[in-house]
């Protein structure tokens, strides 16, 4: 354990020292007398202005480009009239309240309370799309799953785990 930290330890130290800089590796030097910076046809910064350093175009300009913003005429007016204004709307009227619909009556065989529909139940209008359950007109679904019998299954049938079987009625 100690063998390998201090072997760590050693060549983190050789990889500080290899990339430190030595006195024998090359400094940059500033641009000879003979070089221009910006080369002629370059735009020259204002005085006052930094200077880019050597091999950087200056500040807001890329070679090749124009310098100056371009400029663009205006739209010109449009082929065709502009539409009138939209006249004013009519002041909201609220509708009237809808009136009550009778209660819708029970099957006439039917006695006690019918279950609620649960998710699968299937839509009816009537008892005649429901099979062996009744049809609840009160939510417009067949009454699945049956909670009794006399009141969720057609004649002659059994409330079986919720699912309505032909057999004796109770």
């Amino acid at each position: 354990m100690r063998a390998s930290a201090l072997l760590v330890l050693a060549m983190a130290l050789v990889a500080v020292i290899a990339c430190e800089n030595s006195a024998s590796s090359p400094q940059p030097t500033a641009p000879s007398a003979g070089y221009a910076y910006p080369p002629p046809g370059y735009p020259q910064p204002a005085p006052g202005q930094p200077q880019a350093p050597p091999g950087y175009p200056a500040a807001g300009y890329a070679p090749g480009y124009a310098t100056a913003a371009p400029t663009y005429a205006p739209p010109a007016a449009a082929p065709y009239p502009t539409a009138p204004a939209p006249a004013p709307a009519a002041p909201y009227t609220p509708l009237p309240a809808p009136t009550a619909a009778p209660p819708a009556a029970p099957s006439p065989a039917a006695t006690g309370t019918m279950s609620t529909p649960g998710l699968l139940a299937l839509p009816c209008q009537s008892d005649a799309t429901c099979g062996l359950h009744r049809c609840n007109t009160q939510y417009g679904k067949c009454a699945f799953p049956c909670q009794s019998a006399p009141a969720d299954c057609a004649p002659a049938s059994q409330c079986l785990m919720g699912v309505c079987v032909p057999g004796s009625g109770s």
